[in-house]
């Protein structure tokens, strides 16, 4: 393979990674892209913050609200791990999980779709026990994508990536159900 074709095998899997966390956790996939852009070789969108959330930012802790704003902010972080997890196993690498919140904050910016004034109330995700809640959002990511029907749905999205170089959110929720289907059949 060429240095080019390495680059977008990887961003592939980076963005299944991505893509393949969405599914698993129900977040709202809007589509997946392998198609580079000034600063990406790829990119994995969600459909806008759920007012749900943004309202949780306003809620009490403990109501319903901030529980379901929690979630959602959870997943989203998973779903950010997901993506350099699925690049560094797909490049052979044996510790997929060794990125930190802090590395990953200089990449991914999924805070600020929550309304900006509600920011400061999610900087608890930093704040509040960081290394404790990395490496548990961390293990959670990891797990996620080292699961054998999760790997399979990556390198089915990965693979159509490559052909087709966009996907939208059905596309992907479709693929990689029938990953998992063949998996479980064998």
């Amino acid at each position: 393979m060429t240095e080019g074709a390495d680059l977008e095998r990887f961003a592939a899997y980076h963005e299944a990674g991505h893509a393949v966390a969405a599914v698993v956790l129900k977040l709202p996939l809007e589509r997946v892209s392998i198609v580079p852009s000034n600063d990406s070789l790829g990119e994995c969108s969600l459909e806008a913050t759920p007012k749900c959330v943004q309202d949780g930012a306003r809620s009490p802790t403990g109501s319903p609200e901030y529980n379901k704003m929690w979630q959602y902010t959870e997943n989203r972080t998973v779903f950010s791990f997901a993506g350099p997890i699925a690049e560094g196993r797909a490049k052979g690498r044996a510790k997929g999980k060794d990125i930190t919140l802090a590395a990953l904050s200089k990449t991914s910016d999924w805070e600020c779709e929550v309304c900006s004034e509600d920011f400061e109330s999610l900087a608890f995700v930093r704040d509040k026990a960081q290394s404790e809640l990395e490496e548990l959002l961390g293990d959670k990511a990891y797990n996620l994508v080292y699961d054998s029907n999760n790997w399979a749905g990556v390198e089915a999205v990965a693979e159509a990536l490559l052909e087709e170089k966009e996907l939208s959110g059905s596309k992907v929720r479709k693929l990689v159900q029938e990953a998992t289907r063949r998996c479980l059949s064998n």
